[in-house]
């Protein structure tokens, strides 16, 4: 679990570093924390989804379809959200 955390974190930190040296948007070490902050809670939820359904498979499955119901409702409210301010 370490290592990936670990991992979560220096891929964080590497896009933070990479938009400061470039002047993309601006970097701040708030976004560090709450990447792998989120980086954890899915890695939580990866492991409820396995254990809940004792199964790798069933539970990286079980993983996905949440994921993409989430991912499905983030780009709705953005494009309402785009779409509220024209």
């Amino acid at each position: 679990m370490v290592k990936k955390v670990a991992i979560i974190f220096s891929v964080s930190l590497i896009c933070e570093i990479s938009q400061f040296i470039m002047a993309i948007w601006t970097s701040d070490i708030t976004d560090i924390i709450t990447n792998t902050l989120g980086g954890i809670v899915g890695l939580l939820i990866m492991y409820i989804g396995v254990k809940l359904f004792k199964n790798k498979h069933k539970g990286y499955k079980f993983i996905n379809i949440i994921a993409t119901i989430g991912t499905t409702f983030m780009i709705v409210l953005l494009a309402l959200l785009l779409f509220a301010n024209m």
